[in-house]
């Protein structure tokens, strides 16, 4: 039979059974009597195939970026707490909220900043404090008090704790003018960027029956030291991602997780550019952020590995940027300090840093703790990364796959597998179960590639369409993750 004959108008509907007695014959030419060992090799086999069929959905990504620029609320929070793991959070509150009153009173002192006013010179002899407009006020020292009684309740308390006593002390202070001084120049010295939040919400944290909201939760910080594993799905996917240490002390640890990654996460926090590191007060932290994705974006192990730039925490800086210009950090930067314009300029810092652009793929987005689309993004990213991985390496030029789509999923000039062999495949690939050919030899062919999906079935004799479309059928076999794309087009 010529091959040009394969594609005439007589054509033969293949019935589903045919196949069916086709595959019994294949099994029972194999003997009927399969031994215990055989049994067991068509196991592990079976099993390992499971174990690659899985792997093939499975997706690493690693997660990165400078010490407190809010990585680990970015992906987690995606369905959300149950009560149990919101009760667990409750000690991490109390102790955020803890260490941010205690910085702020170590914040006065260094920026000289004393109770009761900005401008106020204390006058402890006579427990009175000259306001600089002249104004007399019969203060009593009561906020000094309540300052040394919060260090000496923190010292005593058990940690993760808030006693009532140690509740109405930082509220106390928390409503002092010189202390709300001392917060508007937090820049100047080291202070969570929840501190804001969890103190003005002090009323409801410190009663009784306290739960920590969902956004108590994501505006907690933990220091993340090592290399902490986190699993989640999004659609068909399944993710692990590594989120490692943001100090620098914790960076070379980071090369365990390089191995197979198919995408990275950096996360920059917008509202950093006008402070400085915990482990080094001489460096601004936006500058250490742009430094640190300099070098992971150009690094060798790198050089093709796609990266989702989240800048993070653009609540913070939307509010930040109306009272301090951005020019603090970028000397250059003389454009409107609008929000839209000074996070632009951000970045545009990070994205020129990329020595790769017609190369690599750098996905930015502009975020917040609280955005429940970032997984979304993150799924929609390593989609794209992978079909172009994918595409990059086959074997064919993307005409030929195209061609070759349009080949097996025509509805008349089709070679589709049947039911069967799919759902041994991967239960998602949803082929059609016509088989329309009038060369039965071809018959055996597609039983084989079903019972034995992991080997490549042998061509024809005749260079016909049937061989390309097994090939190509094949190739997306071998790569799921191709071949749930390729099917999603079909859908």
């Amino acid at each position: 039979m010529q091959p040009d004959s394969l594609l005439d108008s007589s054509r033969v509907t293949v019935n589903i059974s045919i196949l069916e007695d086709l595959e019994f014959l294949e099994e029972e030419s194999m003997g009927a009597g399969a031994s215990a060992e055989d049994q067991k090799s068509k196991d592990l086999e079976k099993q390992l195939q499971q174990d690659a069929d899985k792997d093939a959905k499975t997706v690493k990504l690693l997660l990165l970026g400078a010490g407190e620029s809010g990585k680990a609320p970015l992906i987690l929070h995606q369905g959300g707490y149950t009560k149990e793991e919101q009760l667990e959070f409750r000690g991490v509150v109390y102790g955020n909220i803890l260490q941010s009153a205690l910085a702020i009173i170590r914040g006065m002192e260094m920026l000289t900043i004393d109770f009761g006013s900005p401008g106020a010179q204390v006058s402890y002899d006579t427990k009175t404090i000259t306001v600089a407009d002249g104004s007399w006020y019969c203060v009593h020292l009561n906020q000094q008090e309540n300052a040394q009684k919060l260090q000496n309740l923190s010292d005593s308390i058990e940690e993760g704790t808030m006693p009532a006593e140690l509740g109405d002390v930082i509220q106390k202070l928390w409503k002092d003018t010189g202390v709300q001084a001392a917060y508007d120049r937090a820049a100047e010295f080291q202070l969570n960027d929840s501190a804001g939040y969890y103190l003005n919400e002090m009323e409801r944290i410190t009663k009784a029956d306290y739960l920590p909201s969902e956004q108590d939760v994501l505006r907690s910080r933990v220091k993340t030291t090592g290399i902490i594993e986190e699993q989640f799905a999004c659609k068909e996917l399944h993710f692990r991602m590594f989120d490692v240490g943001g100090q620098r002390s914790e960076r070379k640890k980071w090369i365990h997780c390089f191995e197979g990654v198919t995408c990275i996460i950096f996360c920059g926090a917008l509202s950093a550019y006008d402070m400085v590191l915990v482990e080094d007060d001489e460096v601004n932290r936006m500058h250490e952020s742009l430094h640190l994705f300099n070098s992971i974006c150009n690094h060798r192990f790198f050089a093709l590995t796609s990266i989702v730039l989240f800048l993070n925490k653009k609540d913070l800086f939307e509010d930040k940027i109306k009272k301090v210009h951005l020019s603090i950090c970028f000397p250059d930067y003389d454009g409107c300090n609008s929000y839209e314009d000074a996070a632009n300029y951000i970045k545009l810092q990070f994205m020129e840093l990329n020595m790769k652009k017609g190369v690599k793929e750098i996905y930015s987005h502009l975020t917040c703790a609280t955005d429940t689309k970032n997984v979304q993004i993150v799924f929609n990213a390593v989609t794209d990364i992978i079909i172009k991985e994918n595409l990059k390496q086959c074997e064919y030029s993307g005409q030929q796959i195209v061609s070759g789509l349009r080949l097996i999923f025509s509805s008349n000039k089709s070679f589709l597998l049947r039911k069967r062999m799919m759902e041994e495949c991967n239960q998602k690939y949803k082929l059609t179960q016509e088989c329309e050919e009038q060369d039965t030899s071809c018959l055996p062919l597609c039983s084989s590639a079903r019972l034995n999906s992991h080997v490549a079935p042998q061509p024809l004799d005749h260079s016909g369409q049937i061989g390309r479309q097994h090939a190509f059928l094949h190739r997306a076999r071998q790569d799921k993750q191709l071949a749930g794309i390729v099917l999603a087009i079909n859908d």
